[in-house]
């Protein structure tokens, strides 16, 4: 009897608490749920991430290869497999040392840690031989890979084939090399021939004079202005070549730059030209020219200038005069601040 009634009593309890378990029971499945559903989603982001990831490494142009903490190789890309000239699957499994076949590069973390306690070492040139025995120039960094907790469990290697560009930049020393045994050929030609210039020069201009003092009284006025107009293009020409000769020594010493008088240069120059001026009937006009501040142009160099204007403008004027133009045309110069240009030249032509 009293059992019956334990159990009559403690099904009542059964009953009356049944309500409440269901409930939590079905809380519980809900949210048991909801986190299947989180844990699927925040799987499938992590396998996308992964694919991604692995996506883009073998899409890389550059060789990336992955290394245990062993220093052996557990992944490479096709790159990897290219630059190093073998199959991929011929680089799994084996230490990254013996592929590369180079000492410079940190053949396991703890190498690397050594050499870069950050655990990163940036972009360094180093050469390595190929599977097939070739050298390669590669431009490679190293860092080490961990895991979330920081935990070191690797390293991995990107690197670029810089053949061309070593290649390059050979072909540049090389060029500048060259550039500087020509330019040394050249100031050392420049240099000769002044000097050997020189001297035929001092001859003219003896003789010019020796007959001058001679036979003055004997010539008319015309073979004197002659004799003048040759002692004093011999003493011009003197003049240039001590310029030449002076420009061909600047690559070789330092050089004080003077301030540059344009008129004084304009007056050389024209003095230089007077025989093509006057033959084309041409004139020159200038407007007031200024002193240009010392640069790294002497004054030769601006006489090339001036006198590379006025000659191709004397042959212009002159073609117009033989083209059946009238001569006379004008060049002219303009000077304003520091820098003289030229700022007109006109040739008048006859009408067909």
């Amino acid at each position: 009897m009293e059992q019956t009634q334990r159990q009559s009593a403690l099904q009542r309890t059964y009953e009356a608490a049944w309500p409440d378990m269901f409930a939590s029971l079905q809380t519980a499945y809900a949210e048991l749920t909801r986190a299947q559903f989180e844990l699927e989603r925040r799987t499938a982001e992590i396998e996308a991430g992964r694919d991604l990831f692995l996506e883009v490494i073998e899409s890389m142009s550059e060789a990336w290869l992955l290394m245990d903490r062993v220093g052996r190789v557990p992944r490479a890309n096709p790159a990897a497999a290219a630059l190093l000239e073998c199959e991929e699957a011929e680089l799994v499994g084996r230490p990254f040392a013996e592929i590369c076949g180079s000492d410079d590069i940190p053949a396991t973390p703890w190498h690397l840690l050594e050499r870069a306690p950050s655990g990163r070492l940036g972009h360094f040139d180093v050469e390595i031989t190929t599977q097939t025995g070739r050298p390669v120039p590669i431009s490679i960094s190293v860092g080490l890979v961990r895991d979330r907790r920081g935990k070191v469990i690797g390293m991995q290697v990107v690197a670029n084939d810089i053949t061309e560009r070593k290649q390059a930049e050979a072909a540049l020393t090389r060029q500048a090399e060259e550039l500087a045994r020509s330019n040394t050929e050249l100031q050392q030609f420049a240099y000769v021939a002044s000097h050997d210039l020189q001297e035929p020069l001092r001859m003219m201009a003896s003789f010019a004079q020796l007959l001058a003092k001679r036979y003055k009284e004997h010539l008319d006025a015309d073979a004197n202005e002659f004799i003048d107009y040759i002692v004093d293009g011999a003493a011009r020409m003197q003049r240039l070549i001590n310029d030449l000769l002076s420009y061909s020594r600047v690559g070789r010493r330092a050089r004080d730059f003077a301030p540059t008088d344009c008129a004084a240069v304009l007056r050389t120059v024209c003095a230089n030209l007077r025989a093509a001026i006057e033959e084309s009937g041409a004139g020159v006009i200038t407007d007031p020219l200024p002193t240009v501040r010392p640069m790294k142009r002497n004054w030769y160099s601006s006489s090339r200038i001036c006198s590379a204007t006025l000659s191709s403008s004397a042959a212009i004027n002159r073609s117009s005069s033989m083209l059946g133009g009238s001569a006379g045309g004008m060049i002219g110069f303009s000077g304003c601040g520091t820098t003289a240009s030229v700022s007109s030249l006109s040739t008048s032509s006859a009408s067909s």
